[in-house]
């Protein structure tokens, strides 16, 4: 087991064991899906330190998507912003577009994977992956969104997996599906 894979194992047990003690504590079967952006960070961070001789460009945009996420997300700027300074700041367009250079990012994280290969059904996952992630973009409903999400990151997980492209980072995509997932369970079994 390599230690990519310790690490995701790691990350996934522990929401896993937060949304367990939420459950026997309230009832609700809740992950910590609003730090799922700063998880992204942090496991991108350490992916990257762990490979940036071999993956460079890769690595600094893993980095980057998470920096965005995390600055695209409200819950943080809450944190250090007063009240007042955070109603204006809500209403602004920053986190909006933190998002948008996130999703740019993780597009041409995309492609930078797609460059590696030459397998047909890997190309055509990757047009599947562009495509619902787009469409999960612009969704309002963040039930269906959050779908859309998920499933696109599946695609990108099985493509980068039925050839291994840029192994290990490639597990990526899998801390971004079981993200997403831990996401649409909550949203979707506490609605």
């Amino acid at each position: 087991m390599t230690k990519e894979v310790r690490l995701l194992a790691i990350t996934n047990l522990t929401i896993l064991i937060y949304a367990l003690s939420i459950f026997f504590d309230k009832g609700a079967f809740l992950f910590p899906f609003p730090l799922n952006q700063l998880i992204i960070f942090i496991v991108s961070s350490q992916f990257a330190f762990w490979n940036f001789k071999k993956f460079k460009i890769e690595s600094i945009l893993m980095i980057l998507i998470g920096l965005f996420l995390t600055l695209g997300n409200e819950v943080y700027w809450s944190m250090v912003l007063n009240y007042e300074q955070m109603t204006i700041f809500s209403e602004a367009i920053y986190t909006d577009i933190f998002q948008l250079i996130a999703s740019i990012l993780v597009l041409f994280l995309a492609f930078r994977f797609s460059q590696k290969t030459k397998n047909r059904i890997q190309i055509l996952l990757l047009i599947v992956f562009c495509a619902l992630f787009i469409l999960g973009n612009l969704h309002p409903s963040t039930l269906f969104a959050s779908f859309f999400f998920l499933l696109s990151y599946a695609a990108m997980s099985i493509s980068t997996f039925i050839k291994p492209i840029m192994s290990p980072i490639n597990l990526y995509w899998v801390l971004l599906l079981t993200l997403e997932a831990s996401k649409l369970i909550s949203i979707g079994l506490n609605k």
